[in-house]
C-alpha cells in the first residue's frame, strides 16, 4: 500500500512543464510522488497540429499505467486549460475514491504576483498552443459521472476573474469541495507551499 497518492499535474496552455519545478520540489519534499507531461498541443510544430484528443490520449496512457498497472491512487491537478484535458482524461478512471482537482488562465496577467525578474525568466518558458485544444468539444464531465471534484480559487487571478471562477466551481455541483488561496493565476510558482496545503486540505 502506497503512503501517499501520486499528484498528476496537467499543465495549462502556453506554459512548459518546467514552470512547475518549484511546486514539484515542494510536493516531493512532503512525500508526494509527482508526474506530469509535455502536452502535444503546447509547443508542437508537426502538422496537422495537435488538438484536445491528443492531449487526452497522453494523459490517459499514463493513467493506464499508474492506476491499472501500478494500482496507484492518482490526484489529477488540472491548471487552467489543463482542467479541460484532465476532465476528459478522467473518463474510464473515475472510481468513486479518485479525485479531480481543477484550479482556476501578457506575462503581467498570468504572473501578476511574482517579482519582475522572475516574470522575465518565466516568460521564456512560454510557447505557442494549438487552437485545436480550445476548438475541440470536451468529451467527459467527471463531476457528472460520480468523480469527486474540487476547486481551488485563486483570489488575485487576473486571467480568470472571481465571478468566472465561481461559475466554474458551481458546475461541479453542491458536493464539490473548495478552498481559496491568495494568489494569482499560477500559485505553483508564487505560492507552492500554499498550493500543496490547499490540495492536502481538499484531500482530508
Amino acid at each position: 500500500m502506497f503512503a501517499k497518492p501520486v499528484i498528476y499535474i496537467v499543465p495549462g496552455a502556453w506554459q512548459l512543464p518546467t514552470v512547475w519545478a518549484t511546486f514539484v520540489t515542494t510536493a516531493k519534499k512532503a512525500g508526494y510522488p509527482v508526474t506530469f507531461n509535455q502536452l502535444p498541443t503546447v509547443g508542437g510544430t508537426e502538422l496537422p497540429l495537435a488538438a484536445l484528443p491528443d492531449d487526452v490520449a497522453v494523459v490517459q496512457n499514463n493513467l493506464q499505467k499508474l492506476v491499472n498497472e501500478e494500482e496507484r491512487e492518482v490526484i489529477l491537478v488540472g491548471h487552467s486549460s489543463g482542467g479541460l484535458v484532465a476532465s476528459c482524461a478522467a473518463e474510464g478512471f473515475d472510481a468513486a475514491d479518485r479525485t479531480y482537482l481543477h484550479e482556476a488562465p501578457s506575462i503581467g496577467i498570468l504572473l501578476n504576483d511574482l517579482p519582475e525578474e522572475e516574470r522575465k525568466y518565466l516568460g521564456q518558458q512560454i510557447t505557442h498552443t494549438s487552437l485545436g485544444l480550445f476548438s475541440t468539444p470536451s468529451t467527459f464531465e467527471p463531476w457528472s459521472n460520480g468523480v469527486p471534484c474540487s476547486y481551488i480559487y485563486c483570489e488575485r487571478d487576473n486571467a480568470i476573474c472571481m465571478s468566472d471562477q465561481r461559475a466554474m466551481r458551481d458546475r461541479l455541483g453542491p458536493d464539490a469541495k473548495e478552498v481559496s488561496i491568495d494568489s494569482g493565476h499560477c500559485p505553483y510558482l508564487s505560492m507552492p507551499k500554499d498550493l500543496l496545503r490547499a490540495i492536502e486540505e481538499l484531500l482530508a
